[in-house]
């Protein structure tokens, strides 16, 4: 008797211990209220002020007159050019004369090049009767992209950034001396009229300037 009423109280207390296991691991699985949590963002204030130029007053109107140039001629002397050409522009139309007459195709020598930069043609004459191997006159139609010049003009609109480093007369005219993002420019002060480029140890120059005295006849074939 004894024995079996042993058997029953081990038997309850078993019981009762798993009970209690089970009701920790259910309470260990219920999450603890979370409380709502808040994020500050502090407010960004966008600076909308205007970008100030960076180029002055003074370099801008250099700029702008270079613009309102009808017509210019001058001599170009460019980088490992063994040859330096006059080239008159105006308006569309620019010519580019040689001193020595191209021969490089036996079958068309020329020493002008005639050019519309808005139809994108040039085109290639020789007038040196003696010098044109029995062709006078247009001899042959080039490759616009191969022939067409940078000009004074197309230079000046791409500086972005300037600083002005002095003053200096150049052929008998005022000009200024500007250190820029393509390289130190020479700049005429009345006409805007750039004169030279010096970057990386090279030079550009545009000699011989003369402005608006150029006529449609000595642009046109």
């Amino acid at each position: 008797m004894k024995v079996t009423s042993c058997i029953l109280l081990l038997v309850a207390l078993f019981a009762v211990g798993c009970s209690s296991v089970e009701q920790v691991e259910e309470t260990d699985l219920i999450p603890d209220e979370v409380d709502d949590v808040e994020v500050a963002v502090d407010d960004v204030e966008v600076d909308e002020s205007p970008v100030e130029s960076v180029l002055s007053d003074e370099v801008a109107g250099l700029l702008e007159k270079s613009l309102k140039l009808k017509s210019y001629s001058y001599s170009y002397d460019a980088p490992g050019s063994s040859t330096i050409p006059i080239i008159d522009v105006k308006g569309k139309n620019i010519k580019i004369a040689y001193s020595e007459v191209n021969v490089d195709d036996r079958d068309a020598f020329y020493h002008l090049i005639y050019i519309d930069t808005e139809a994108e043609t040039a085109v290639a004459y020789c007038t040196r009767n003696s010098d044109c191997n029995g062709k006078v006159g247009k001899t042959k139609d080039l490759v616009y992209a191969d022939v067409v010049p940078v000009t004074p003009v197309d230079w000046l609109q791409q500086v972005t950034t300037s600083t002005k480093l002095g003053e200096r007369r150049v052929e008998d005219r005022d000009t200024l001396i500007l250190d820029t993002n393509i390289g130190a420019l020479f700049v005429e002060s009345y006409y805007g009229f750039l004169y030279q480029i010096e970057k990386d140890g090279e030079r550009w120059v545009f000699s011989d300037a003369s402005f608006n005295s150029v006529k449609d006849s000595e642009v046109l074939p």
